[in-house]
């Protein structure tokens, strides 16, 4: 009986033995980790390297509307005569209509930003979104007719007034967005140089215009002439986009610099009774090029 007891308290003594050494050998591990669990713990912590990040972005385009033609945006009045030649006329005139032509566009900057949020499942591969607002539109050329390239404060034009009023590069078409990127994101897995990793985008930009509105830029009083002209464009558009740069790790935060390209998908002129463009044969799409800083948290 004795024997058995001895034998009953032995196993569970040993039991007993073998389960604290396990115990306190796993706790030793905690307080004392290895090489291979330090290392991986800071892979984890590399914000570089984070599955989730969100933050905001500053954009810095140059846009233009490209097309087959470019028509006038200062000619409320179009009509055909009766050779059917697109003629302007202007309101309460009874002078003779001014032959209808297309202007020359150039590139105009504009700035905009986006709240921005962005998803690795991989660590190769990902999704971004996001909402923001966005200047578009495009510079105009008028032809000059007094003399300049440019604003001349000592020219009198031919309205009386003085400077240079009819001077090319000051007429502005300004489409005020907001702007909802989805784009499919890649990165390379691994660091590139210590602390930075390369990234591209591509994507659609769904393009809802707020209001949109023709400046001529007075530089002689500073009193711009704007002209809401919101009716005559269509003002939903789908653009594609895409982006390519680094990112870079900034303390907790990334920083990315992207160089940005775009092209909407449908045509800016809206035809119809409310709006300035009756020849039919007006054709544009937004076109917009730059870069984009984002903070990501």
């Amino acid at each position: 009986m004795k024997d058995r007891i001895m034998k009953k308290l032995l196993w569970i003594s040993t039991i007993l033995i073998i389960s604290s050494s396990v115990a306190v050998r796993a706790q030793e591990k905690k307080q004392n980790p290895t090489k291979e669990s330090i290392l991986a713990q800071g892979e984890e912590k590399n914000v570089l390297n984070k599955k989730f990040r969100w933050g905001i972005s500053w954009n810095q385009y140059w846009s233009t509307i490209s097309g087959s033609q470019n028509p006038s945006f200062s000619a409320p009045n179009l009509e055909k005569d009766a050779s059917g030649q697109l003629v302007l006329i202007p309101a309460g005139s009874t002078g003779q209509p001014k032959v209808y032509t297309p202007k020359s566009f150039f590139w105009k900057p504009s700035i905009g930003f986006n709240l921005r949020a962005e998803y690795y499942p991989l660590s190769f591969l990902g999704i971004g979104v996001g909402i923001g607002m966005q200047q578009r539109g495009t510079g105009i050329i008028n032809p000059d007719k007094t003399g300049g390239s440019f604003s001349n404060p000592w020219v009198v034009g031919l309205n009386g007034k003085q400077g240079d009023a009819d001077s090319t590069y000051r007429e502005r078409l300004r489409f005020n967005t907001i702007e909802i990127p989805v784009t499919l994101l890649l990165q390379t897995p691994k660091e590139v140089i210590k602390g930075m990793k390369l990234s591209a985008a591509a994507g659609i930009v769904f393009v809802n215009s707020d209001y949109i509105n023709d400046v001529f830029l007075s530089v002689e009083d500073g009193f711009h002439k704007e002209t809401d002209v919101t009716k005559s464009y269509n003002l939903n558009d789908v653009g594609l986009q895409f982006s390519f740069g680094p990112e870079v790790k900034a303390g907790n935060t990334i920083l990315q610099v992207h160089l940005v390209y775009s092209k909407g998908t449908s045509n800016v002129y809206k035809k119809g009774a409310d709006s300035i463009f009756k020849n039919g044969n007006e054709d544009g799409k937004h076109e917009t090029f730059g870069f984009r800083i984002a903070w990501l948290f």
